[in-house]
């Protein structure tokens, strides 16, 4: 027979976990969607299938997906690390965190 101590104590963990996996279902929701705005907003005018600025059309690419294109998502964080004010000022840049 359990403890009644042993017996809280497993569901207080269980109760935690069931609460910090909501939490983190959250938090992916909320980076996804700030994804896609700071995409669309910053992104999207230029580097579209029409304007096809610096060769690279974001409405061809699977935005839910990125994985699937990783390697121009990195070479895109890397050009805007590098120049941060390398897309002309169409819009203000948005602030780094």
């Amino acid at each position: 027979m359990r403890k009644p101590q042993t017996f809280l104590k497993t569901r207080l963990a269980l109760a935690c976990l069931a609460f910090s996996g909501a939490m983190h279902a959250q938090a992916a929701d909320a980076d996804h969607d700030a994804f896609m705005s700071l995409v669309g907003d910053y992104c999207m005018d230029c580097h579209n299938s029409e304007d096809w600025a610096g060769s690279l059309a974001m409405d061809q690419l699977d935005l839910e997906k990125v994985a699937h294109d990783s390697e121009v998502w990195e070479t895109a964080i890397n050009k805007l690390r590098g120049r941060p004010d390398a897309a002309p000022r169409v819009k203000p840049s948005p602030t780094r965190r």
